[in-house]
């Protein structure tokens, strides 16, 4: 049982790391397209969030 939990402590991190990676990308591509990515880091911020929280509602 705590192996397990250590596998899903893992794998949530790397999503959130995948997430954060993914998202500050997007964020860059945006950014470069608009020459002004202010304000997207709040967008990049919310969309990771939501997604963190659907997999812990798919834990349960």
């Amino acid at each position: 049982m705590e192996n397990k939990n250590i596998e899903l402590f893992f794998q949530i991190v790397l999503s959130v790391v995948v997430i954060a990676v993914v998202g500050i990308f997007i964020q860059n591509i945006i950014g470069f397209i608009l020459n002004h990515a202010k304000g997207i880091g709040w967008v990049t911020i919310i969309c990771a969030s939501v997604l963190v929280f659907i997999k812990f509602k798919e834990l349960k």
